[in-house]
């Protein structure tokens, strides 16, 4: 019954057959193109691949978010937003 139902949602592409690391709005392969077997939690037959990130991925994904936080106005950064309320209670 479970098989069934893991069949079925794999069919439909909800599952893909190998997923890559989610990187500065794409989808990019491990630097050094290796990948773990992620088996299914119900029958334990493989489920689908997912990257063996190693710290040179880790760096690519920093990269990406220092640049994107450095793309945000100095408005829209964490922290710079005030509201009268907190500035009262300050007092």
């Amino acid at each position: 019954m479970y098989q069934q139902a893991l069949d079925k949602v794999s069919k439909q592409v909800l599952i893909r057959d190998r997923y890559d690391n989610f990187i500065g709005g794409k989808w990019v392969a491990p630097v050094e193109g290796k990948y773990f077997e992620n088996p299914s939690p119900i029958t334990g037959k493989r489920l689908c691949q997912v990257p063996r990130s190693t710290a040179a991925d880790i760096e690519l994904a920093l990269d990406a978010a220092h640049k994107a936080k450095d793309a945000l106005g100095p408005h829209l950064r964490p922290g710079a937003l005030t509201y009268p309320e907190q500035d009262s209670r300050q007092d």
